[in-house]
């Protein structure tokens, strides 16, 4: 007991010292399942390395293995479980002092809600708002009753698709409540579109998995089909105050699959104003109150509509835009600010220019020549690039086009990006075999 007593009074005299400092003394955060892309993860773990609080992060074998050597990171530990499941995960961290309980993946939002709420934590959106949020016909739903979409929607399921499907006027678009990246999503214009859409799910091994990866079957919603020029929003919202980083402009392979295959991210877009009043109406009418966000938008002709919503940040490399154009680096920003008793402070973006991610992307088979031209590479407005395959690797039949590399540059002006894009496609060689 003294040898207790004497520890403790130790500790909080070294609290008091850090106290007097200025230095706050934090309980663990507890990071909840990674995202699959690798580059992304090694972006959001350098970040998380630098938080205030030490940081747990909690996934499945397969993910924490592929992350090598983790004694590099000073500020994070590492637990691997066999299953993202509540009980699972419980049990991995028991004993550890944690006060927060976060996730940056679709794999684990909803888990880490029900832990919070179980754990009975603050920081983050409860159980019932993370369900709105991760399925897209509760988003139309609750969205619809608030009047901030004009557009019609219908849940289904893959079974049941051409019955409940019969009676709408084509064109119509077909994706699961669940997933995301444009992972069977596509635009149906006659009953053969149909035909091969039910095929191309039956042989998608995620939409397949999604239990066992996103912890419930997928459903699908049929939409009307929403036009318009499309873009998103990225930022945090901490109790119920709203912060910005940013708008993205996308590029994407257009009809039928709407897979993205760039974005120009504007920190000072110059629709901001009205992109934003209609972001914090969505925020409040699905409750998210404190939650990073990512936000797909259309400008239509029925006017905003939300194509999909996140609570988490956007994936890929589109993170890293925005820490180049505004000095923010989201993931540990928002982990910091948590318990931040002042609020959370960004810094004044008055940058003008541009910063922009392609996706270079090929049909599925094996890689036999993947190259970007080492001259464009050597260019001072390239921040950064990856070659994802090698000669020989198979890429995966996992969308219509799959990602293989990216590049990631700046512009002065838009007109400047757009002809950028085009240039790295045209210095771009690749070469895959069926």
């Amino acid at each position: 007991m003294k040898r207790f007593l004497g520890m403790l009074t130790r500790f909080l005299f070294l609290a008091g010292i850090l106290s007097v400092l200025g230095t706050q003394v934090f309980a663990d955060t507890l990071v909840l399942g990674l995202p699959k892309y690798v580059q992304n993860r090694k972006m959001i773990l350098d970040q998380l390395d630098g938080a205030k609080s030490y940081i747990w992060i909690v996934d499945e074998a397969e993910i924490l293995n592929e992350i090598g050597i983790t004694q590099l990171y000073k500020n994070i530990g590492f637990v691997t479980v066999n299953h993202l499941l509540e009980e699972e995960v419980r049990a991995a961290i028991e004993g550890k002092n944690i006060d927060k309980i976060v996730s940056f993946s679709d794999r684990a939002v909803f888990l880490a809600a029900q832990l919070r709420l179980a754990m009975k934590l603050t920081g983050g959106n409860t159980p019932t708002v993370e369900q709105a949020v991760t399925c897209k016909w509760e988003t139309r739903t609750k969205l619809s009753e608030q009047g901030l979409s004009k557009y019609g929607t219908k849940k289904t399921s893959l079974g049941n698709l051409k019955e409940d499907a019969k009676d709408l006027p084509f064109p119509y678009i077909v994706k699961p409540t669940n997933l995301t990246a444009s992972l069977c999503v596509e635009l149906i214009h006659s009953e053969e579109d149909l035909d091969r859409y039910i095929k191309r799910c039956l042989e998608n091994k995620i939409f397949r998995n999604a239990k066992k990866i996103f912890g419930r079957e997928s459903e699908l919603v049929v939409e009307e089909y929403i036009d318009g020029e499309e873009y998103s929003v990225d930022g945090v919202v901490i109790d119920d105050q709203v912060h910005f980083f940013g708008v993205c402009e996308k590029h994407t392979s257009g009809q039928p699959y709407f897979v993205e295959l760039g974005h120009d991210f504007y920190p000072n877009h110059p629709m901001k104003a009205e992109i934003y009043a209609y972001i914090e109406n969505v925020l409040n009418c699905l409750g998210m109150r404190t939650c990073p966000f990512h936000i797909e938008i259309k400008n239509s002709s029925r006017g905003w509509e939300v194509i999909e919503v996140h609570s988490r940040f956007a994936g890929h490399m589109i993170m890293e835009l925005v820490k180049n154009a505004t000095g923010i680096q989201a993931f540990q920003t928002y982990i910091d600010n948590l318990r931040s008793p002042d609020g959370m402070k960004t810094p004044s973006l008055n940058n003008n220019s541009v910063f922009s991610l392609r996706m270079l992307a090929v049909g599925a088979g094996t890689v036999k020549k993947l190259e970007i031209d080492p001259e464009l590479l050597l260019e001072k407005r390239v921040v950064s690039h990856h070659i994802d395959f090698r000669v020989g690797d198979r890429v995966d039949n996992i969308l219509p086009l799959n990602y293989v590399a990216y590049v990631i540059f700046s512009s002065p002006d838009s007109s400047s990006a757009l002809e950028f894009h085009r240039r790295v496609l045209d210095c771009t060689v690749s070469e895959i075999s069926q």
